[in-house]
């Protein structure tokens, strides 16, 4: 942690913890389609995340589509976490933010949400298993390197 001009730097996650609160769950899809039962097993679960950071938040958006034996599910939603003062967060500590704290605080809800979807369906519910802090790590896009985009188990 060191300071810039007007702005203090954040060079690691953890030293971000002190700044930051979490002032918002974003919904921003969930859907679910009944589908024929499936002749062969589904292809399971993928687990997007993208971090956007502005001066006084960084939001942390995760979207994971189930493919379950009688329904495709989907689920995007993200976390707010804003800061009292404008921070400079460099891109390595945004990563780790986002895999130890972001993607955390936003799984309780996107498993829900894809449970109650297919409850709603009245298809089988895919139970998700517990998400590990550090159980995975997030690449960058192809588009901006800067920005961490998918997730991979470590």
């Amino acid at each position: 942690m060191t300071s810039g001009s007007d702005r203090l730097e954040i060079a690691a996650g953890a030293d971000l913890l002190p700044y930051v609160d979490l002032t918002d769950i974003r919904t921003y899809e969930i859907r679910g389609s009944r589908v024929g039962e499936r002749l062969s097993d589904p292809d399971g679960q993928a687990l997007g995340v993208q971090v956007r950071v502005e001066e006084t938040s960084i939001e942390v958006r995760v979207r994971l589509e189930v493919q379950a034996v009688d329904a495709d599910l989907l689920a995007d939603v993200a976390a707010v976490f804003t800061f009292a003062q404008p921070l400079n967060i460099v891109a390595p500590a945004q990563t780790e933010f986002a895999e130890l704290v972001g993607v955390m605080a936003v799984f309780p809800f996107i498993r829900e949400a894809i449970h109650g979807t297919a409850a709603r369906l009245g298809t089988s519910r895919p139970v998700l298993g517990l998400l590990h802090a550090g159980g995975f790590r997030l690449q960058p896009s192809n588009d901006d390197e800067s920005e961490p985009v998918a997730a991979e188990p470590s």
